[in-house]
């Protein structure tokens, strides 16, 4: 009985030491999947950060396209429209042996006629014989006009019709080279011609005190006096020359220049 009961005593001290070390050993499991969680989630955190950072790029680039696509249809130029608007102001001038291009611009004329800018050169004929008296000429239809005012120094002109017209308005600003312009006139007599280009450069000649506006837009004989209008049809200069032996080099006198020689802006 007493060997049995040895034997039954020696088995049951291992089943004993392995109940006491369970705890340990659980523990010991819960450490190691305590780590394994914590070390998933600083994974999955760290992976969300860089998902966030990389979205927070995208979006920083896609503003700046934004800001880039929206600086461009700002310089952009609708000629079309454009065109359309200025058309009705712009008017073909027979001013005796010479022709030319004229605008109505300015204040109100005595009466309720219309002012219309013009180059000096383009009534230089008649006023050389002594006339003041011209004839404006749109869609066949023929106005008399006055020259009222002139600057051959500044090779500018000021006519005054009886009649009503629809003016043009007169950008108040310097502008800057690169800026799209459109070029409205009657070149060789061909009414209503439109030209495209930009600003090319803003220049002052030696021994000339008038800005005169360079810009690349063709100009052919009969352009003269014409606007040259920016982007919202407002006029920014005279077309007065181009470079005859080159391509692209046409000049402007500033409307800057009329209004302070003038006073009628």
């Amino acid at each position: 009985m007493s060997v049995v009961h040895e034997e039954s005593a020696r088995a049951q001290v291992p089943l004993t030491r392995d109940r006491r070390n369970w705890p340990a050993v659980l523990a010991l499991v819960l450490v190691v999947g305590l780590t394994v969680l914590v070390s998933l989630q600083a994974f999955q955190i760290h992976t969300l950060n860089r998902k966030v950072a990389t979205a927070g790029d995208r979006a920083s680039a896609l503003d700046q396209r934004l800001v880039e696509l929206e600086r461009r249809a700002g310089n952009t130029i609708d000629t079309a429209a454009v065109a359309k608007k200025v058309r009705p102001s712009v008017f073909t001038v027979v001013a005796g042996r010479s022709q030319g291009t004229a605008f109505a611009f300015g204040k109100p004329g005595p009466a309720g006629g219309t002012y219309l800018m013009t180059n000096y050169h383009v009534v230089a004929d008649v006023v050389d014989k002594g006339g003041s008296e011209v004839k404006l000429e749109r869609e066949s239809e023929l106005y008399p006009a006055t020259i009222v005012h002139k600057d051959k120094e500044r090779d500018l002109a000021v006519l005054l019709a009886t009649q009503v017209f629809p003016k043009l308005e007169i950008l108040g600003v310097d502008v800057t080279p690169g800026s799209p312009v459109v070029v409205v006139g009657a070149p060789k007599g061909l009414m209503d011609s439109v030209t495209s280009g930009v600003v090319s450069a803003i220049r002052e000649f030696p021994g000339e005190s008038r800005k005169i506006i360079q810009f690349d837009a063709p100009i052919n004989p009969g352009n003269s006096g014409g606007p040259v209008v920016d982007k919202d049809a407002r006029v920014i200069g005279v077309a007065t020359a181009k470079v005859t032996n080159a391509e692209g080099i046409g000049f402007a006198v500033a409307i800057a220049e009329a209004c302070t020689a003038f006073s009628l802006c």
